[in-house]
């Protein structure tokens, strides 16, 4: 289960957040947070099942790959962030993911914990591999963590602050030790019927990410 995401998205045009809150107000949530910022997505011309988003909000800078696991659906995706605090072995399994062979200097071992991670460098050296800026939103997300789901309600805009859709997700919480992926979508299966209230079902699930939502052809 290490890295893997595994979520359901729903479009609800019509839900405000007012409204996602009041509902949500009937589950005991261990966290509640607020964010919003950019997010630009960066393709390679040979790597199709694959991208790097880089994410920027108020408080914190973070540069993902994301791997697809199906071809039919993107429920299930290969997810390594990577932050400037993050620990070595990620910067490590996100350059092997990324298929970016870098000649990154890690230091030595007994360092690891003061090690800082220059996020401008490994987006250079993605860049210089052959990945090219492809999209770039702006989302406005207010999110709950619950006792083993994380829920999501966010406005997706264009670079220009134009509004474009409104989604909800049901996450996985990738920090709950999961003994089976069977578990984990067990549990989305039970969230997403207490959360019919919201007019989502298994039926509205969409199969395309917001990469392959948005994404524009390069010829």
């Amino acid at each position: 289960m290490d890295y893997l995401e595994i979520e359901t998205k729903y479009s609800v045009p019509n839900l405000k957040l007012s409204e996602f809150d009041n509902f949500m107000q009937k589950f005991k949530a261990k966290k509640v947070l607020e964010v919003a910022g950019y997010d630009t997505y960066y393709v390679h011309p040979t790597l199709e099942d694959r991208f790097i988003r880089d994410r920027t909000n108020q408080s914190e800078r973070f540069i993902t790959v994301k791997v697809k696991q199906h071809e039919k659906h993107n429920r299930i995706r290969t997810e390594i962030d990577i932050k400037k605090t993050s620990s070595v072995e990620s910067l490590k399994t996100f350059f092997t993911e990324s298929k970016i062979e870098s000649n990154y200097i890690f230091g030595n071992e007994s360092l690891y914990k003061s090690f800082s991670i220059n996020l401008d460098e490994v987006l250079r050296l993605a860049l210089n591999k052959g990945y090219t800026e492809n999209f770039k939103i702006y989302k406005h997300c207010k999110i709950y963590w619950l006792e083993k789901v994380v829920i999501v309600w966010y406005k997706v805009f264009n670079k220009d602050i134009e509004e474009m859709e409104i989604f909800v997700e049901i996450e996985a919480d990738p920090d709950y030790l999961w003994k089976t992926e069977e578990e984990a979508w067990q549990a989305i299966t039970e969230m997403e019927k207490q959360c019919s209230g919201l007019k989502i079902s298994s039926q509205m699930r969409k199969n395309k990410s917001l990469f392959e939502l948005y994404r524009k052809n390069i010829v």
